[in-house]
């Protein structure tokens, strides 16, 4: 009988870290214990002086993880591919892990995707407000030289990723506080190398920093760089005045205030959906790490400021923030692994003769 060598590692929560200057790591989920709301953390990830952490993200060790770059491309690990490290070691350079990285090519944002069920898709967002959908499925055969994810501008970036069934709705929130609500519907599937349409119209000083998918009935976390954060009511269903609401509109509105920026808070870092049962993961640029209770943060009106969440020392910022999915959602993640997988090869698979060429899309 043929084993695979992942047979023999044990499919456990990890926590993978990635730095600005290309170093990724992994780290059991119970190196973190909880803490209180407005701690100051534990070190995370110890970096050289010029270096920052860029990216945190919550994986199980047999998940395929997609990397998604500047260049608009995607490459593909199992979690248990990356080294483990301990909290304070740096990581092991990325590129010995993708040795297809091209020179400057960087990590812009990732997703780890596990065994699910049905038809799914990946949802991208840049940082110019443009949105693309494209079906789970045209991800599968993975090249060794990667493929080609997203389309881009010149001078616009990818800044998140998101796994849908088709059935959602999207948040797409800017650095300066304001967020865009709309149906997913709105943004028909495209193939891999289409630009997208518009998703959100920023301000000349501004740009799209996170993304979230949500139902009428969800809550939206937002945390700022400066260490506060609060949540809010999605739909009007359980809120006293619809103006505390985030109002549904068409794709490539402006959007409303989703936290108030000037002044203590700083610019918003990330915005997703939350229930009261998940936990948080947050990491700050100098490599602290906290990880605290969905619950011990105040459910408020969508245009306030929100409360501390994490206590920062005077030269650090938040920088991500990964959820830890509650019981509820476990069951129901349990409940899909069941099914058959979304046809992700366990290897790389050869080049093909295929046209990459990116195609623009209309608005």
């Amino acid at each position: 009988m043929d084993m695979d060598i992942e047979d023999l590692i044990p499919n456990e929560e990890m926590v993978l870290m990635i730095t600005q200057d290309g170093y990724i790591k992994r780290m059991p989920l119970d190196t973190y214990k909880q803490q209180r709301r407005g701690g100051l953390g534990l070190m995370g990830m110890e970096t050289k002086e010029e270096d920052v952490v860029t990216d945190l993200f919550v994986s199980m060790t047999h998940d395929h993880v997609m990397f998604f770059t500047d260049f608009g491309k995607m490459y593909s690990l199992k979690a248990w591919q990356v080294p483990v490290g301990s909290r304070q070691s740096k990581g092991k350079p990325i590129v010995n892990l993708l040795p297809k990285l091209e020179e400057g090519e960087r990590i812009m944002a990732t997703r780890p995707i596990t065994k699910l069920a049905g038809d799914h898709y990946l949802v991208f967002a840049t940082r110019a407000g443009i949105i693309k959908k494209t079906p789970l499925s045209a991800y599968a055969n993975i090249r060794s030289r990667g493929l080609i994810a997203v389309g881009l501008e010149e001078g616009d970036k990818l800044v998140d990723v998101k796994l849908t069934d088709g059935s959602k709705e999207i948040i797409l929130a800017t650095r300066k506080g304001l967020a865009a609500r709309f149906d997913e519907g709105q943004v028909r599937p495209m193939g891999r190398p289409a630009h997208g349409v518009i998703g959100i119209r920023p301000d000349q000083d501004d740009e799209v920093v996170s993304m979230a998918t949500v139902t009428s009935d969800s809550q939206l976390l937002t945390v700022t760089e400066n260490g506060y954060g609060k949540i809010s009511v999605v739909g009007k269903k359980e809120a006293d005045d619809e103006r505390d609401t985030y109002r549904k509109t068409h794709r490539g509105s402006k959007g409303v205030i989703t936290i108030r920026t000037e002044g203590r808070n700083g610019d918003v870092v990330s915005v997703m959906e939350v229930e009261k049962d998940d936990e948080l993961i947050l990491a700050t640029v100098n490599g602290m790490v906290q990880r605290i209770r969905v619950a011990d943060i105040r459910v408020m009106g969508r245009a306030t400021q929100g409360v501390t969440v994490m206590d920062l020392r005077d030269d650090d910022k938040v920088i991500a923030v990964a959820r830890l999915a509650g019981r509820k959602e476990e069951q129901a993640v349990q409940e899909a692994e069941v099914h058959e997988d979304a046809g992700f090869p366990e290897m790389m698979e050869p080049e093909d003769p295929e046209n990459d060429t990116p195609e623009q899309e209309e608005e």
